[in-house]
């Protein structure tokens, strides 16, 4: 039994960023079964031992949510990534073509699971769609390096590079929608491009098949996580905005770097173009995530604890890195 040491550390980080979320938030009441699924659905992805577990997992998400929410969006998501990597585990063979379908199945049915282009699936709006939304992002960050590593150990190394293509293509796609969306005066539709376009770079640094890149995938996963996340219930402060936007020295910051680095080592245009995208999405932040009222309290904590793990995180990222071999 293989275990996915950043699928359990994402988890974890998922688990407390809910935690302070509940504690905090008047709109955010998970049902006991839903939170019982996700916790086994983060166990169940981080030992799976192939495609085909993780794809029962997803069905099992999408059923827990079909259950809580009532909403089919992220369902519909959930059952083609669902089908797509049953596809790609069939088609795991050494054969160079059955190698790279596989391949780009894969790819594809991790963007599906997350919900992210081109498989995108609007929620319904109001509180039950951003819970149903919120029931999934927090648990897809494990899931996403669950596959990321069972599609490496199951495919030969020619076919591996085809699934880092696509996941490359995919990312690029989900910053630009993210881009071109991000200035919308609609609050709620901007989170989601603010989301896609985040997720946008944590593919492109798995994408990258280097350590730099996964390593700037799994701090930009955890900026989801502990910041992005959190916003879809509560108010936002100008720590937050800056951390989200990527500023030093906050982990987002570090992230970016290595994500560029590993991009310049593959190709210098491929890094020039997502150092354009990082600058131009600065203003869209910036209006995106205006402060609310004061907190206290708890919630004050609830804010500030995401953002002391962030910041620690980009003062000394090998502490993060380092024991999850990355």
């Amino acid at each position: 039994m293989t275990i996915s040491e950043p699928s359990v550390a994402l988890g974890v980080l998922a688990a407390l960023s809910a935690l302070l979320l509940a504690a905090t938030a008047r709109d955010f009441r998970p049902a006991p079964l839903s939170v019982a699924t996700a916790v086994l659905a983060v166990a169940a992805v981080s030992i799976a031992p192939d495609l085909g577990v993780i794809a029962l997992v997803l069905l099992l998400l999408a059923a827990a949510q079909l259950r809580a929410t009532g909403d089919l969006g992220p369902v519909r998501s959930a059952g083609l990534a669902a089908g797509l990597l049953a596809v790609a585990m069939l088609a795991a063979t050494p054969d160079p073509r059955s190698g790279r379908l596989a391949a780009l199945v894969a790819a594809l049915a991790l963007a599906g699971a997350v919900g992210l282009v081109p498989h995108l699936a609007e929620a319904e709006e109001g509180d039950t769609g951003r819970t149903a939304v919120a029931m999934r992002a927090f648990v897809m960050p494990s899931v996403a390096f669950a596959l990321f590593e069972r599609v490496h150990a199951a495919l030969p190394p020619g076919s591996f590079r085809v699934f880092g293509g696509v996941l490359l293509a995919l990312g690029c796609a989900n910053v630009l929608w993210g881009l071109a969306g991000a200035l919308t005066d609609d609050e709620e539709r901007a989170w989601r491009y603010a989301y896609s376009a985040d997720w946008g770079l944590a593919l492109i640094g798995l994408g990258l098949l280097s350590p730099d890149g996964s390593a700037g995938a799994f701090l930009m996963l955890l900026s989801v996580l502990l910041l992005r996340l959190p916003l879809l219930f509560r108010p936002s402060n100008w720590l937050a905005a800056a951390a989200l936007a990527g500023l030093a020295p906050f982990g987002g910051f570090v992230a970016r770097l290595l994500i560029l680095r590993a991009a310049t080592a593959v190709a210098w245009p491929l890094a020039l173009a997502l150092g354009l995208a990082l600058v131009l999405w600065l203003p869209a932040t910036r209006r995106q995530l205006q402060p609310g009222s004061r907190a206290r309290g708890r919630a004050l904590i609830a804010q500030l604890a995401p953002l002391g793990v962030t910041l620690a995180a980009g003062i000394y990222p090998a502490g993060f890195l380092r024991p999850l071999g990355l």
